[in-house]
């Protein structure tokens, strides 16, 4: 699920930082009022001689202008917008992973959910069935019954497929996501690595 086709490096100079905040307020007269704010700090980088801005809420990763950072951004199948998953600042060693960005990325939509391939399943399975019995002969003179028991036996597989699939992905989605998570984090921390050396100041020529 993870490939590195997902993750885009951006790394640049900050020439500005903005910061704002919101207050978001929830509940009703009965129940009470809560009030939630919200930090938002907008990043202005030089990328590559052209001007960039990035948003970040609640980051705690200090910045200002002069700094040089990198970001990590996943990027989305079927057309979904980029999260920014990761902001690192090298000129003060600070990082965060920015909270439930990783899980934004990873989680996708399956092109076939459990229904669908409980009905695929269920159908090679009775065609097989039918290959092995016309192959016996023993389809002629029992077609009636053989109607009948394949529509029956497969109004009792489907669901049965269907549902047995559902548990299964409930199971299993949690160490999937964790094992993905740990494959993109890899490889982003292989990228700043290779940006850390890049940044390094060239050693002095002996004298």
């Amino acid at each position: 699920m993870a490939q590195p086709s997902k993750i885009e490096q951006v790394t640049g100079d900050v020439v500005n930082v903005q910061f704002s905040s919101e207050t978001h307020v929830s509940g009703d007269g009965r129940r009470g009022f809560q009030s939630r704010i919200s930090n938002k700090m907008r990043l202005f980088l030089m990328v590559d001689g052209k001007e960039q801005h990035h948003d970040f809420i609640n980051c705690t990763v200090g910045v200002r202008e002069g700094h040089r950072v990198s970001l990590a951004i996943g990027r989305r199948s079927r057309g979904a917008p980029p999260v920014r998953l990761m902001l690192v600042n090298h000129t003060t060693g600070q990082r965060e992973e920015l909270a439930g960005a990783m899980n934004q990325v990873l989680a996708r939509k399956p092109w076939f959910g459990p229904w669908t391939k409980a009905v695929a399943i269920t159908l090679v399975i009775q065609g097989l069935g039918w290959l092995v019995w016309s192959l016996l002969g023993r389809v002629e003179g029992h077609m009636g019954p053989l109607i009948g028991f394949t529509l029956i036996s497969t109004l009792g597989m489907v669901p049965l497929l269907a549902f047995g699939m559902m548990a299964f992905d409930h199971l299993t989605r949690k160490g999937r996501l964790a094992d993905d998570a740990d494959r993109l984090r890899a490889e982003i921390e292989g990228r700043l690595q290779l940006q850390a050396q890049a940044n390094a100041p060239a050693p002095k020529p002996a004298a």
